[in-house]
């Protein structure tokens, strides 16, 4: 609660006595919205901002305000940016991925190219390829 100065009592005609101040405990008008539960000022409510303040009798649809519009753009700019983002991630996961599995095919390919058959396994190989 905020106290206000209300008036200044003054000693008659020019005496050097005490100077008298009374306070008296006054609520603000911001205290008594927000007692009531409203918004502290009354142009931060979303029906002054987001809402029309008019209709049509016969069912019309009122125009888009310039505050609609605005946050049409804003939505519209976050969703977009959202999108692209989640594409990159995508991206990128499949990127690792495709990585890791040349990693591995890459190791593979070096030790089948060291291993060479030898001994019985050559012989069956030999055999296998002359019967086609």
């Amino acid at each position: 609660m905020m106290l206000r100065l209300t008036r200044n009592l003054l000693p008659a005609s020019g005496s050097s006595g005490l100077r008298f101040t009374s306070f008296r405990a006054a609520i603000t008008h911001y205290e008594f919205r927000e007692k009531l539960g409203l918004p502290s000022r009354l142009n931060r409510t979303r029906e002054l901002q987001e809402y029309k303040d008019y209709s049509f009798n016969d069912g019309r649809v009122t125009p888009v305000t310039p505050g609609q519009l605005k946050k049409i753009k804003i939505q519209r700019d976050l969703a977009a940016s959202a999108v692209r983002q989640l594409k990159e991630i995508k991206f990128i996961q499949n990127r690792h991925s495709m990585k890791v599995q040349g990693r591995l095919d890459e190791k593979q390919h070096i030790i089948n190219s060291k291993l060479k058959p030898k001994g019985d396994a050559l012989a069956n190989k030999s055999k296998k390829s002359s019967k086609e």
